[in-house]
Parts: C-alpha cells; structure tokens; sequence
C-alpha cells in the first residue's frame, strides 16, 4: 500500500496446479486423493547494490531466513545421503539448488544461501562436505566432564544430521551400525534424541540399497509440493515497515479462521443472512469460555489448545480436521485441515441450505466437546476419558460417527459398541501392541460401516474388529490379555496415567446396586494416586519378599510393578503408609479405604505375608475383573449375534 510496490509470485504455482488437476481428475472406479501442496509462507528479500560484474547478484533476506536455511540444510543433506550414487542427474539438480554456478570473487558467493557470521563456519562445512563421516569429523562428538550425554553438536549440525538420516531411512532402510527402531508411538521423537545422544547417528549409504524411484519422488516432493510467497522489495522501499507489518498485525490465520471465512463467504454468494447464521452457529466457537477446573491458555474452549501426537491445535481446528475425517473416510494431513473441509464442503452441501449444514456441524462439536472435556458420570464421558488416558485420538471420527446415530442405534447398544472399542484399545495395551496402524484402522472400520440409509449394528462393529490380525491390528483373546496381564510391569511398560486408569476401570467394574455410590466421580479433576502394596523403597527388614535370592531381576520386576501388586488410594492416605510394613500397610488401607479393590486386604491377619504367590494370586483375581470390564466375542458370536 502506499508508496510501497510490493511483487507477490507463488512460487511453482504452475506445477502444483497442474498436480492439482490431475488428481481431481477421475479413474475408472476409484477416485484420486488430492496432491495437497505444503506452503511454508512469505519471504521478504531486498535487493542488494552489485559490487561488480564479478559478484554474483545478491539479495538480503528481511523475512523468511529460517525457512531458506533449513530448506538449504534439507538439499545439502540430500545430496550427501546420495553422494556415493551414479545418479549424475539428481546430483546435478542439487547442486544447482544449492550452488552458483561461475567464479566469483568471493569463495562465499558460490553458496545460494549464506548466513549471518554467527553460522557460517558450520554453514561452509555442510555445504562443501560431500559425505555424512565430514561433516561428523569435523563437529565430533564432546563428553561432558562427569555427564552421560554428549555435549549438543552445533543446532545447524543436528538439523543436517537429522536430515541426513531420515532421508537415508527412506531411501535404503537404515543408516547406522545401531539401528534405529522406529515402531514407537513417535519415532520423529525417538530420531531426534539419536541425533542428540549418538555419536555416530548416520553413515553414507550404501547406493546398492537405494530406492531410485523414492529417490526421485522425493526430490520432486521438493520441487513442486513446497509452496512459498517471494515478497519481492524495491530498493527504495522500508524494508522494517514491511516486516513490521506481515509480523506485527496480529496472529496469523488458523484452518478454523479460513474455515469461517469461506462459510460465510459462500453464504454470502447464495444472498443467505450471514448475521443470523453466525449468531445462531458460529458464535459459540469464538466466545464459548474455558470450561472451569481444566486450564485454560485463552480463557475461550474452542481456541485453547489440545495435544494430537506431537503437537497442539487449537481445539475447534482438531474437531474440524476429525469432522471432515468422519465425513470422508479419508486421510490427511491437519496442515490440509482447510482445503479438505473446502472439497468435502462444496461437494456435499452444493444443494443443501448452510444453516442446515453449519446445525450438522454444530451437534458433531457438542459431541467433540463432551470427548475432550468429558462428564465422567455417564458412560459416554468415563469411555471418553479413557480414551484420553490411553491417548488414542485417531478414533475419534468413528466415536463422532457412532455417537451422530446413537438415537437410531439404541442406547444399550451404542453404550456395548463403546465397550467393544474400548476393550479393543486396552487389551492391546496391556499386550503391548503398537497402536502406529489405528488411524488406517479405524478409518477402514468406519468406511465399513458407513453405508447410506443403513444403521451401524454392534454385531458389524465387532465382526470388523474381529477381522484384524497381526501385531498391528488384532484384538487380543482372552488368552493373549491374561497371559499379558499377569506378565507385564504395567507401572514400568506403561505410563503411569495409563496404570491408572485401567485400575479405576477395575474398581468401577466391582460396583453394582449394593454400593452406596462410586468412591470417585472425576479422576480427571481429582485423580487418585497408584500405589505400590510392596514398595519400591522398601526396607528388607519388613519385607521377607526382598530376602529371597530365588527370585531373578525380571522376576522381581514384574511382581513389584505388576497388577497384583499395584492399588490405588487418595493422596492423604497414600504418603501416610507409603514404605511401611505390610502389617501396619495392610491394617491402615483396609480400615480407612473404601474401595472394592482394597477390600481384598480385609482377609489377611496381622500374621500374614506379602509375597510372590499373594502377589500372583492377587493379580488373578483382578483379572477376573478386567476380563469382565473388557470381554471380547468370539467370531462366531459376533456374526451371530
């Protein structure tokens, strides 16, 4: 504005718009998923006066810097992982992104990039290394006088090396002479800890082992799926107004922000009352206040954040991205949050009046909200916050599917599908199985079961179930959770909101109609304490158990950290009897406590000890209980219902 001239260009806008048509393209019998284009935003450059016809032409960065360098960082790695390769032709296009061509005054100006002065040492040595064991020899790793860590290689180094090595992971499959397991829940997570605390995390890779046609699919994931704003400056413009307006204006625009935008736009266009559709729908997610006792960055529900994996969101741009997910059955990534909603949106509402529409999402968010805050005295909320307990989120736009139909499902029925989920996630989990499959999982139960006029039966719920198999995918039988059960140290194997939970579980399940009332009704907002029966700090003087050298380390773990040894109490009662004997123990936790799962401890006398085969034979009968509070059907009863 103003005196400014300010030059936008869509970096590649071309290619990826060609993508774009290709994949809304039709096939014969199947349709294709949208390439979706990652935009890393707007860089601000400024040319800089030529010294000369000997210098390469310059331009300073005002914006932006980060985002070139690491792109920078990402193409240099590239190249290394395939340094020892024949592929002149990708080892030609990288160079060209990474270096001028020519003979410069300058040794610097060969680099497309060069940073400030406070990087450039690490900066030249990755840019001219021409293989990963270079770059580790000249930045070697440092021990720590006295520490177990490695002293942090230079933040440029670690990026480079943790490039180096997801690439070669992708490319050949492994990348040092330790590899590196990345089954777990985060194995971005578990990658950047080997880049921290290996001294050796990467090696060239063996060009025998590379994938050429990953190879090349990567480097043109590069090349046209990674969009950027060249925010172009003339030399008399200022450079600080400009940057100080695109960074100081206000917080940039969320999936939900653009989600609202487009709505009321299209809203708009067909002459339909704006003012009353947001009033009506769309207020509440702007100005609905944090709800009291969970915390709150805001003070507004729908804009506080929520963890998914590794990251947070605000709260109304999950919903939208698990929304979209029920409505479609598909997958992606929540980057694409916003154009997803946009396809779903104009091809399922092109007929349809936008209240109607915006009243549909409205009732799906009353359910997310009741997922993510839940009111633990229904059914509904106690299975949503163990869902929250276990962390699995990637069921949530089935549960929303179920939970839109319940009226027409029934309640029993709906409340015993809820039961059948659940139990598929906690038997998993006590077996120890990875849960890296449940979004293909849950989205291919949830295609099954989504079939126009039909009504969702638990009967198919279960047969779905009941159709995986494998580490990744099959629901634990009884014998697999019990022999599980009495093996695991759940305390240790898993975390201790987890433990916690599936004790709670296990207490609720032994209430019935000649209980007063539950001993506790919001373990979210006042969560009871594990407890170990036999402690972890315990003295061998009280505790007979500790003298018996029959018993080996692995042994002894599982009875300590195990089930039949684990019990939950309150946090006054928990510190006072934390280490003592079982005698004092035992007497204090079965006067005081009154829960199901401590009036075990009313039969013993003060006589009696507390050992493997208690231990053992306590941890049975919970899973008698367990067994009941998440049944499994056999195939032939599911299909017969």
């Amino acid at each position: 504005s103003g005196s400014h001239c300010l030059k936008l260009r869509l970096v590649r806008k071309t290619q990826a718009g060609h993508l774009d048509q290709l994949s809304r393209s039709a096939t014969a019998g199947a349709s294709r998923r949208l390439v979706r284009a990652h935009f890393l935003g707007a860089v601000v450059l400024k040319p800089v006066a030529n010294d000369g016809i000997r210098n390469v032409p310059r331009v300073e960065v005002i914006d932006g810097q980060q985002r070139l360098t690491t792109l920078q960082l990402l193409l240099l790695a590239y190249g290394d992982a395939m340094g020892a390769s024949d592929d002149q032709y990708i080892l030609g296009l990288l160079q060209r992104l990474t270096q001028n061509s020519g003979e410069y005054t300058l040794q610097s100006q060969v680099f497309k990039v060069w940073p400030t002065s406070a990087f450039r040492r690490e900066f030249e040595v990755l840019s001219t290394a021409t293989a990963v064991e270079q770059v580790v020899e000249q930045f070697p790793p440092i021990r720590r006088k006295y520490a177990r860590n490695y002293q942090p290689r230079p933040l440029l180094v670690q990026t480079y090396l943790f490039f180096h090595a997801a690439i070669s992971l992708h490319l050949a499959g492994g990348v040092d002479e330790e590899p590196i397991d990345l089954d777990e829940d985060d194995p971005l997570d578990q990658l950047i800890y080997a880049v921290q605390n290996r001294p050796q995390i990467s090696k060239s890779v063996d060009p025998k082992m590379i994938d050429r046609s990953k190879a090349e699919k990567l480097l043109q994931t590069i090349l046209e799926q990674i969009q950027l704003v060249e925010i172009s400056l003339d030399a008399e413009d200022d450079a600080q107004t400009i940057f100080q307006t695109l960074n100081g204006t206000g917080e940039p625009l969320t999936p939900s922000d653009l989600v609202r935008n487009f709505v009321f736009l299209n809203a708009a266009r067909k002459f339909e009352d704006t003012e009353q559709l947001y009033a009506e729908w769309w207020k509440n997610y702007d100005e609905k206040p944090a709800i009291a006792g969970y915390g709150t960055e805001t003070g507004r529900f729908w804009k506080d954040t929520e963890r998914q994996g590794r990251l947070k969101s605000p709260r109304l741009d999950l919903f939208l991205y698990h929304y979209v997910t029920m409505r479609t059955a598909q997958d992606f990534k929540m980057g694409h949050v916003f154009q997803e909603f946009r396809d779903w949106w104009e091809d399922a509402t092109e007929d349809q009046a936008t209240n109607s529409a915006l009243k549909s999402l409205a009732a799906s968010a009353k359910l997310f909200e009741a997922l993510v805050a839940p009111d633990t005295k229904t059914r509904f909320g106690m299975f949503a916050y163990r869902l929250k307990a276990l962390d699995t989120t990637t069921v949530y736009p089935l549960i929303l599917f179920l939970a839109e139909k319940a009226s027409a499902i029934g309640v029993d029925t709906f409340d015993g599908m809820l039961t059948d989920i659940e139990s598929y996630l906690v038997r998993r989990l006590v077996c120890e199985l990875t849960p890296k499959s449940y979004n293909r999982t849950f989205l291919t139960i949830l295609s099954a079961l989504s079939v126009d006029g039909e009504v969702p039966t638990r009967n198919a719920l279960q047969s779905e179930l009941l159709k995986l198999s494998g580490p990744t995918g099959v629901w634990p039988s009884d014998e697999q959770f019990s022999d599980a059960w009495k093996s695991i140290a759940a305390y240790r194997r898993l975390r201790q909101a987890k433990t916690r939970m599936i004790l709670e579980a296990v207490e609720l399940q032994q209430h019935g109609p000649k209980q007063e009332k539950r001993p506790f009704d919001d373990p979210l907002l006042e969560p009871l304490q594990i407890e170990h029966v036999l402690p972890q700090n315990g003295k061998s003087v009280d505790w007979p158990i500790l003298q018996d050298e029959g018993l080996d380390s692995a042994v002894f773990e599982r009875l300590l950290h195990g089930f039949g040894n684990l019990t939950l109490l309150n946090d006054v009662l928990n510190p006072s009897v934390s280490n003592g004997s079982f005698k004092k123990k035992r007497s204090a936790i079965a006067q005081q406590s009154s829960l199901r799962l401590n009036s075990y401890f009313q039969k013993f006398t003060d006589d009696d000890a507390w050992n493997k085969k208690e231990i053992d034979d306590r941890a049975r009968e919970l899973l008698k209980v367990a067994l009941a509070c998440w049944p499994r059907p056999t195939t032939k009863t599911a299909e017969g219902g």
